[in-house]
Formats: structure tokens, C-alpha cells, sequence
């Protein structure tokens, strides 16, 4: 294809409205998006000169663009003009026009002006479609980041910012390492979507490296190519799911227990009923055999373990609706200061110091006075238990004005719980220890549940675990 061929395609192809003059100023070429916008034939046109042409295509000022053109020097750009151009059918298009003089361009055998023609209806929709995107980057929930092909970051949305804690003027125009640092390879996924082509959809991680903060994000990936399929950048979105899994987490877990009401308001009580009657034979082979004989000894722990097996039913039916008869108006630091009391001697026997702080501006509520005694001795027994070699229990409270909390939160600096532990700990029957039932952390949830509030749980391994309870104080 000679090269003016391969000219005469591209210009073909444009977008934008071409039409040349030769060097006597008389018609040549339009393409076709001028004849499109103008609704003239080639033929019409053909040899009209630039006076002509003005006079028919561009009415309302006909000497503005002859005078223009010819006061342009060679080589040079005649710059961004708005017109109004009158198509064949007598329609006003306004368009924006440029041209530029070139005596070294040939166009069959002679050389003249090229007139650039733009509808500005197109202008404005291009903008108001940037302005638009714009508009529906800073709205978005998640952040989103662009890098050109030289991983140079030319977007950053307001979520992007409040994520990162980096803001805009600092980041944009700034090549990918200079403002992330290293991150480790695995984790580039912009750069590694720029360069390999490997997108994500929908990947959970947990810590996302653009963040710099715990907690499960959920990215996104693509890579970003012009018109002509070429990779000209790539576009990560990261959206923080923290709390949506949290959310979800507590769905299942009500799930669960609802589940475990329905079986235990089901068997429990056809459980006990033998269970009663084992006892009380039980009882009476023990009325006859001696004290201190051995046989003794095996009746007492048949009726140990009977009781055992009594009480876990008895829990077991606590889950279906803890029974609050014993409501009364009470002090949550109180309660607390007696737990510390029942626990201080096994503390001290292992190495334990106990701090306590207390917000004494917290006022009374009413609540089931002796389940919550059982849901605090239960999570500060388990924080004894996760130090056997001494550490520090730490007992907090205080006053959430805002949302009319009162917050406890029970700390240890134990072995804390592996992070596949976490989302299990208040499931039925599941526990780390050889002689739990599994049963106490999801007792304990359940009455918080019934008095209107929550538990959270934090956990690093090595480091501790936190408890937080939250209880509201109207309800």
C-alpha cells in the first residue's frame, strides 16, 4: 500500500469531519464523517473553493474563514474556532474547526490546507460522559485507583483516599512504588494486571496492601485498552468487607443456634427422663454397699458424671430462651468486682495480675442478674486458662453516649486463637479444650443476644484476645 493510500484509509476512518484544499484553494476531499455531517454528496462539493464553500456550508460569518486560512503561514496551526455549520437540508450543526497549512503534503499531486471539523454536540456529551464518571467515582463505596502503561497513578477516588489515608494531590502523577513502597510481588495486583494481564474478580484477601490496615477486602482488577485493543493502563477496585463478613457471620451464627433450639427443645427432655431414673437406681445400689469400699467409689462417679450430663442438658435448654426471672436493677462494675473476687486466688496461683478499669459513670440496668455473673465468670475463666504461665487480665468498662453502650471488654495476653478458629467460637459444641462441652461461649452469646446486645471477639496468636460485650442501657 503506497503511503498516500495508507493516508487516505486513516483519514477515511477518522471520527472527525476532514476536508482538504488544494494549493490553488479549490475542493478536493472530504472524508466520510464530513459528508455524514453535512449530508452532502462528494460530487456537490468537488472544486468548490474556500469562499464558495463558506458561503454554502458556513453562512453566517463567509469571510471570516477565507481571511483565516490565507493569514496562516505555512507549517502552522489555525487553532480552535467555533462554527455553525448548515448541512444540505438547511440544519445548524455547531462545530469546532481547526486548520493547518502544510506545502509539504501532497494530496494527488498538489499540496494546500486540511480543515479539522468537530460537531460540538459530540464535545459536550464526551464531557458531561467524563464529568459523569467522575461524579460516580467519588460516590462510590470502594476505592478505586488507575495507572497508565507507565504505572503512573492518574486516578484516585475519595474512597481511595479515606481507605489509604493518602490524599489526591499527593498520589496522582506519582509512579506505583514511589507512593505504595515495596509490596510483595504476589500482592501488585495493579502492576501485575498492567503488565501479565492477570485480572482478578472478586478476590477476598485479608490486609490489603494499598490500605495498611486489618480486615478482609474483596479486589477487583481490569486492564484498561484504547480504541485500538492496546493496554494503556489498568484499574484496581478494593472494597473494604469487614463488616458485611461480620454481619453475614452473625446471620449464620442465629442460623445455627436456631437451629439448636429447635433440636434441643426437641430431646432434651426425653434425654432427662432416663437420665432420672439411671440416677435414682444409681442411688439406691450406692445406699447399699459400704463407705470406703471401692464399688462406693464407682457409684459416686456414675452420679458425678450423671450430674455432669444433667447440667449440659440443662444449658442446652437455655438455648432455646434463657430464662430471665431474675431481673433486677443492678451495677455492671459491680458485678464485675465480685467476679474478680471468686478468681483472684487462682489468678495469683498463676502468675496473673489483674487490672481493672472501670467507668463509674456507668448507670444501673436491669438485667438477668445471675446469667450475666455466668457469661463474665465464663469469659474470664477462659482468659485464665489461655495464660497458664502468668501474664495479664485487664477488665474495662465504659460508657458509649453515642449509642447508649455500656462496653466491657475483657483482655488477656494469652495464646490467643488461630484466625480459623475465630468465626467458630460461638458455633454449638465446638472447643479447643479436651474437657469443654462447647457450650459456654455460645450460652454466653445468647444471653447477650436476649438483653439486647453483642460480643465481639479480637485475637492476635502469641499476643492475647479481647472480648468486648456491648449491652444497651435503655431497652
Amino acid at each position: 500500500m503506497t503511503e498516500f493510500m495508507l493516508l487516505k484509509k486513516t483519514i477515511d476512518y477518522s471520527r472527525d469531519g476532514v476536508v482538504i484544499f488544494n494549493s490553488k484553494g479549490k475542493l478536493v476531499y472530504a472524508n466520510k464523517s464530513f459528508l455524514q455531517l453535512c449530508e452532502y454528496d462528494m460530487d456537490e462539493l468537488t472544486g468548490l473553493s474556500i469562499p464558495e464553500f463558506a458561503a454554502n456550508l458556513l453562512p453566517f460569518q463567509p469571510y471570516r474563514l477565507p481571511l483565516e486560512i490565507y493569514a496562516v503561514g505555512e507549517d502552522d496551526l489555525f487553532p480552535n474556532f467555533k462554527y455553525m455549520l448548515r448541512t444540505k437540508t438547511g440544519s445548524e450543526v455547531p462545530v469546532q474547526l481547526s486548520v493547518f497549512r502544510d506545502t509539504a503534503m501532497e494530496w494527488e499531486g498538489s499540496s494546500g490546507c486540511v480543515m479539522l471539523l468537530h460537531e460540538i454536540k459530540t464535545l459536550i456529551e464526551s464531557k458531561k460522559w467524563e464529568a459523569k464518571t467522575s461524579f460516580l467515582l467519588q460516590a462510590v463505596k470502594a476505592g478505586v485507583m488507575a495507572v497508565n502503561k507507565d504505572q503512573v497513578i492518574t486516578v484516585f477516588n475519595d474512597a481511595a483516599e479515606e481507605m489509604t489515608g493518602l490524599k489526591k494531590p499527593d498520589v496522582m502523577g506519582r509512579h506505583h512504588d514511589e507512593v505504595f513502597g515495596y509490596v510483595e510481588p504476589s500482592q501488585r495486583f495493579i502492576i501485575n494486571t498492567l503488565l501479565y494481564g492477570v485480572e482478578l474478580h472478586g478476590k477476598e484477601i485479608y490486609n490489603c496492601p494499598y490500605t495498611r490496615r486489618d480486615g478482609m477486602f474483596v479486589i477487583h482488577t481490569t486492564q484498561l485498552r484504547d480504541q485500538y485493543n492496546e493496554v494503556i493502563g489498568a484499574m484496581v477496585i478494593f472494597q473494604d468487607i469487614t463488616e458485611q463478613r461480620k454481619y453475614e457471620e452473625e446471620i449464620a451464627r442465629a442460623e445455627r443456634l436456631a437451629v439448636v433450639s429447635e433440636v434441643a427443645a426437641g430431646m432434651a427432655h426425653e434425654v432427662r427422663n432416663p437420665l432420672t431414673t439411671v440416677k435414682g437406681f444409681i442411688q439406691l445400689l450406692a445406699n447399699r454397699v459400704g463407705e470406703g469400699s471401692q464399688e462406693k467409689s464407682y457409684f459416686n462417679l456414675i452420679l458425678e458424671e450423671l450430674d455432669r450430663a444433667n447440667q449440659i442438658i440443662t444449658d442446652f435448654l437455655m438455648l432455646t430462651k434463657p430464662q430471665q426471672k431474675d431481673m433486677v436493677h443492678a451495677s455492671i462494675n459491680d458485678i464485675l468486682n465480685q467476679i474478680t473476687m471468686l478468681v483472684e486466688s487462682q489468678a495469683f496461683l498463676q502468675g496473673i495480675q489483674i487490672v481493672k478499669h472501670f467507668d463509674e459513670t456507668i448507670p444501673k440496668r436491669e438485667i438477668g442478674l445471675n446469667q450475666i455473673k455466668q457469661v463474665f465468670l465464663n469469659l474470664v475463666r477462659n482468659a485464665l486458662q489461655a495464660m497458664p504461665d502468668g501474664g495479664q487480665l485487664t477488665l474495662s468498662t465504659y460508657w458509649d453516649k453515642k449509642d447508649d453502650n455500656v462496653v466491657i471488654q475483657v483482655t488477656d495476653t494469652g495464646c490467643g486463637i488461630p484466625p480459623e478458629h475465630l468465626s467458630k467460637l460461638f458455633t454449638p459444641f465446638f472447643s479447643t479444650k479436651e474437657a469443654g462441652t462447647g457450650l459456654g461461649l455460645t450460652l454466653s452469646y445468647r444471653i447477650i443476644q436476649n438483653h439486647g446486645g453483642n460480643i465481639e471477639v479480637e485475637s492476635q496468636e502469641n499476643k492475647g484476645t479481647t472480648f468486648t460485650v456491648k449491652l444497651p442501657l435503655s431497652r
